[in-house]
């Protein structure tokens, strides 16, 4: 067995058993699987969803108002107060999309927003999209405040995307629009909206979500849709409209709270004497099991992948499963049964995840983008934008595409990823839009930069492991290696912990630079898992400690450093540059010595589509606009 230092061993301080269940106390007592039933009537609902107009679309990051519409309409007319916000109203959806869906593409979906059901919604608030943050953080503070002044409890939805780097933060708003910490809200901002010795539960499908499990500080009861270090996942998209309809988790709360709908009555629970099995409910520590079964038998066969996340407030495993969720029990089989229905057009592929259907033989040709490429090439440097090289839309697309094509040949990870979705459903808008050349210069941009910082991420990766002499992991290039095939839910224990401490290094030294908010997308998860991979098997094969491990985390942070410089001097050098240097300093009567900010620099990197569209390749370690050219200004990744 591989010996680890006392730093690498005390890391799992905390524990998650085989359920999702988060421990925060070591002890051997066994958990209850029932209790007396509570009835949360009195309990007040807050929920929000940090999806911004800009990417209400399904194809992109609309799922994640399918998940905040089903809940609506699950938990409508519930507790003693309800409060419901979100960026986009839900007429603009309607308007712009039709309906919204939810449930894998696979099986009939329900709707669960259309122009029907808009009437019935009830009170929902819809603030300026820079004040989603501020107007959730004012409205949980007060319901908080008569929650615990009435001696009521809390529930708190949260739908969005979760920032990682050790930080596991919820995104509220627009990164185009905002600073970061104007839309990011942090587990400190959420207690400090919160009264002491209130009963508090937190329903999110966000990503990194577990982290909120896991921090001994949130003494709170939780429902997490992924580990502190897993991404969050969608259904896949569908066939026909390339559409993602709500998450995983979100399937999984809702099968695991239908079954619950015909248990005890509300008589019972005021009975004296102890009460038989039958009319008791189930414990959280049971729930929490129920929900996990469910995963992974009714919703979900790669159900583990997900690291889904359970925490019980004062680590009351034996309460009641409603008194520590704060869910108000109802019929809820009969209101996801008034949805309508959409019945499914797709065949059966390699692509379901339904556990019921894992022995129906799938259709052949669904994983043919799967191929190897060679990436080996550097992106080509589109020096004046896709409209100045190409003229028009029609070429301009087919470059596009052709780039795409690369993209997905270099196995990139599920479209159902959170980190995925967004590219996923642009690239599906092209394909379809370029037939009909009706797709604008702005969104093939978009794309272009996304793809060539992801393309060239996944060359830089390969160099940096030669660069500090790490073995490839299961001998394959990052272009070449699955990170859907290589997932961290297949390694022992001891793997894990070493797989989460060069994680950890990783981030803290800041090895992959995050993509540019202007452009870039969201930060690419497969250049991380594959390191992390390669780091993991290198100290496991050769009995590294953990000092060892953050050594040579190091030596890869001096390598990207030089990188870095490179990419400076040849930033410098492309003449577009250097002829606004010279213009700039003439205006300004003196010597500009760093390359301009604005139309061909941001300051995190290279990326416009008016003026450069990459940065010129490096003969060395970095690919294309991957290393920023002011690594002093980097932010912490985000799904």
């Amino acid at each position: 067995m591989h010996k680890l230092d006392e730093n690498v061993a005390s890391l799992k301080v905390i524990d998650r058993d085989e359920v999702g269940r988060v421990i925060k106390k070591q002890d051997d007592k066994e958990f209850a699987r029932y209790a007396p039933p509570e009835f949360k009537k009195d309990a007040r609902i807050v929920a929000v969803c940090g999806t911004p107009s800009r990417l209400a679309n399904p194809v992109q990051d609309g799922w994640f108002l399918s998940d905040f519409y089903l809940f609506k309409h699950l938990f409508k007319g519930l507790g003693s107060g309800q409060t419901w916000i979100t960026g986009v109203p839900p007429q603009e959806i309607v308007g712009n999309y039709g309906e919204l869906l939810h449930g894998n593409p696979f099986c009939d979906r329900r709707v669960v927003l259309d122009k029907g059901l808009i009437k019935d919604l009830g009170p929902i608030i819809v603030p300026a999209e820079e004040r989603l943050k501020s107007t959730f953080l004012e409205h949980l503070r007060k319901e908080a405040s008569i929650a615990k002044e009435q001696s009521q409890s809390l529930l708190v939805c949260i739908f969005g995307h979760g920032s990682c780097a050790d930080e596991h933060g919820i995104f509220l708003g627009d990164y185009r629009k905002q600073p970061r910490e104007d839309r990011i809200l942090h587990m400190e901002e959420f207690l400090s909206a919160i009264p002491a010795n209130l009963n508090v539960s937190l329903f999110t499908n966000a990503c990194f979500s577990g982290g909120w499990s896991f921090n001994k500080n949130m003494n709170i009861t939780t429902l997490a849709a992924a580990g502190p270090s897993n991404w969050s996942e969608s259904w896949a998209k569908s066939q026909s409209l390339s559409r993602h309809c709500g998450s995983i988790w979100a399937s999984m709360i809702l099968e695991a709270l239908k079954d619950e709908v015909e248990q005890p009555t509300e008589k019972a629970s005021i009975q004296n004497e102890p009460l038989p099995v039958s009319v008791q409910q189930k414990s959280m520590a049971s729930f929490a099991e129920a929900c996990y079964s469910v995963l992974l038998e009714r919703v979900d066969r790669k159900g583990n992948t997900h690291q889904i996340c359970f925490s019980a407030q004062d680590h009351d495993w034996d309460r009641s499963w409603t008194g520590s969720s704060n869910v108000p029990l109802t019929k809820f089989r009969d209101r996801f049964e008034e949805l309508e229905v959409r019945e499914t057009t797709q065949v059966h592929s390699y692509t379901n995840r339904d556990p019921t259907k894992a022995e129906i033989e799938p259709t052949p040709g669904e994983l043919r983008r799967w191929l190897a490429a060679d990436a080996n090439e550097d992106i080509d440097l589109v020096e004046h934008g896709l409209r100045g090289r190409f003229g028009s839309v029609g070429p301009a697309s087919s470059f596009v595409l052709a780039q795409c094509t690369r993209y997905y040949m270099s196995k990139p990870g599920r479209d159902s990823l959170a980190c995925n979705t967004s590219l996923s459903g642009q690239i599906y808008q092209i394909r379809s839009q370029s037939q009909q050349n009706q797709v604008d210069f702005e969104l093939l941009s978009d794309v272009l930069r996304t793809v060539e910082y992801r393309i060239a991420a996944t060359a830089a990766a390969t160099r940096l492991l030669e660069a500090v002499k790490v073995e490839f992991p299961n001998g394959k290039k990052c272009y070449a290696w699955n990170p859907d095939i290589h997932s961290p839910t297949s390694l022992d224990s001891q793997s894990i912990q070493i797989y989460e401490a060069a994680g950890k290094a990783i981030r803290s030294a800041n090895i992959f630079p995050a993509p540019y908010k202007a452009g870039q997308g969201l930060t690419f998860a497969k250049v991380h898992q594959y390191v992390q991979y390669a780091l993991m098997h290198w100290a496991m094969a050769h009995k590294k400690t953990k000092k060892d491990l953050e050594e040579k985390v190091d030596e890869m942070k001096a390598v990207v450093m030089s990188a870095v410089e490179q990419s400076k001097e040849k930033v410098r050098a492309v003449e577009p540059v250097r002829s606004r240097k010279r213009k700039w300093a003439a205006s300004l009567g003196k010597r500009w010595n760093s390359p301009v900010k604005g139309r061909f620099q941001t300051s995190e990197g290279l990326s416009s589509s008016r003026g450069l569209g990459s940065t010129p390749p490096l003969s060395s370690l970095d690919s294309s606009s991957f290393f920023t050219a002011d690594p002093g200004k980097r932010r912490s990744a985000s799904s």
